[in-house]
């Protein structure tokens, strides 16, 4: 049986950092754009679904909750949003790998392709997760009853953060899956993030750990920097308040988008090359 790149390939957290950056680099000018096109389709939704609100608002002037008639309507709005979330990652996520056939609107048309089958991945983990979740809460309850114990507590909410954040190394390709390689399935695009990231969650976690603690220090330094440490009586001025949304803004926009091409550069470790793909169809 052949291996994959992700087994044979030494895995390279710094690759990964440097390459994330290159592809960034490189298509910046693409991957803000695909932003700024969902980003004003949401603000259009919201606009949509603002003016059908105030509407029932004066309709309902004389008494009577608006939202009572908007159950259908709310609801299709949260689904309409979440649809246009997953199809900006996804086109985002295809418009990163720096290829040349990747153009503007092949990520467009992958991220509205994609967007259903990223909702079906966002029902299983809800399903499965509720499930786990409330077995997993009744035994850690039952063990803190039993034990009375503040320490053991806390060292179960760690054990439990550490696992949530196993689980999300373990399926954190699944956004690359339906946007490069175009996989429908929900439940087949688990199962080979699952698989692709067998033998490399640890480093895979550490990668991530490592790039959220940056995010923390950079924020904490923008903080500081505009409107200064959070002090009783400190009550920033109007210049660093608008100093400090304006950096948010900067600073958000480029951390998501890093993180965008940086799962990208993990996905291209680990994945078969296409010339593996087609070797492993005739052995």
């Amino acid at each position: 049986m052949g291996q994959s790149k992700g087994d044979t390939m030494q895995f390279s957290a710094s690759r990964a950092f440097t390459d994330a950056f290159q592809l960034l680099g490189a298509r910046f000018g693409m991957l803000v754009g695909i932003w700024l096109l969902f980003f004003a389709a949401i603000i259009g939704l919201l606009a949509v679904f603002g003016g059908m609100f105030f509407a029932l608002i004066r309709q309902t002037s004389g008494g009577g909750s608006p939202l009572a008639g908007m159950g259908g309507s709310l609801s299709l709005f949260y689904l309409l949003y979440l649809l246009m979330l997953f199809a900006q990652q996804i086109a985002l996520s295809r418009a990163s790998t720096g290829r040349a056939g990747d153009t503007f609107s092949v990520a467009l048309g992958s991220g509205l392709r994609g967007a259903l089958p990223m909702l079906g991945v966002l029902l299983i983990y809800v399903v499965v997760g509720t499930g786990a979740g409330l077995v997993v809460s009744l035994i850690l309850a039952g063990i803190v009853a039993g034990t009375q114990s503040p320490a053991i507590a806390v060292v179960l909410t760690l054990l439990l953060l550490i696992a949530a954040f196993y689980l999300f190394a373990r399926l954190s390709l699944v956004l690359p899956l339906v946007a490069i390689e175009e996989v429908r399935n929900p439940l087949a695009a688990i199962a080979k993030a699952w698989k692709l990231t067998a033998h490399k969650s640890i480093k895979i976690a550490l990668t991530w750990g490592l790039v959220l603690i940056a995010v923390f220090v950079l924020y904490g330094i923008g903080l500081m920097v505009t409107i200064g440490l959070p002090a009783p009586g400190n009550v920033p001025g109007p210049t660093g308040s608008i100093a400090f949304l304006i950096l948010m803004l900067v600073m958000g926009l480029s951390a998501g988008l890093y993180m965008v091409t940086l799962t990208t550069a993990l996905y291209e470790q680990l994945a078969p090359s296409s010339a593996e793909l087609t070797a492993a169809t005739f052995e």
